[in-house]
């Protein structure tokens, strides 16, 4: 499946125009993930959205006691980091392939240039990002609620090119 007919199924960029979309998909980069593999750490610097092509991923933190605490797990079509896309901030999670997986990651400096024609879109952005926090995202940052470590068993490497 191409990069535009993944954009084109996420509630994000579904308003776009053909042209726009193709825009958006020309900035993306294709990146692939062994299961288990470790796509982000928490606390990692966040510049970039994900979109899950193809594969399954999970949203994790690690708690005191070393066990995984699943967040979410997210299938085709679904997207993480879009609070990337409008602040500085760090990652608030671990996010691992539960299957081999193919990603499209869109940077934030990219995402810029191209939104800047598109309102609604950052208006969706940052309304997804409102619904992350008050669905336990950046805001739910607890101390001593989890602590930067590799997920048991996930192998150190990143995506295969």
């Amino acid at each position: 499946m191409s990069a535009t007919d993944v954009l084109r199924k996420v509630p994000l960029f579904s308003d776009l125009s053909e042209a726009d979309l193709t825009g958006f998909a020309a900035v993306t980069r294709e990146r692939e993930y062994p299961k288990n593999s470790v796509i982000l750490f928490e606390d990692d610097p966040g510049d970039s959205l994900y979109i899950v092509s193809s594969g399954q991923v999970k949203v994790v933190l690690i708690g005191e006691d070393g066990r995984e605490v699943i967040l979410s797990v997210l299938g085709d079509g679904d997207f993480f980091g879009e609070m990337a896309l409008i602040d500085d901030e760090p990652r608030s999670a671990h996010v691992i392939a539960m299957r081999d997986s193919q990603l499209l990651v869109l940077r934030r400096d990219d995402f810029q240039m191209q939104v800047t024609g598109h309102p609604k879109i950052a208006l969706k952005t940052a309304q997804g990002a409102g619904a992350a926090a008050a669905a336990g995202g950046r805001e739910d940052r607890r101390p001593g609620a989890a602590r930067r470590q590799r997920p048991r068993g996930a192998p150190a490497h990143g995506p295969r090119r």
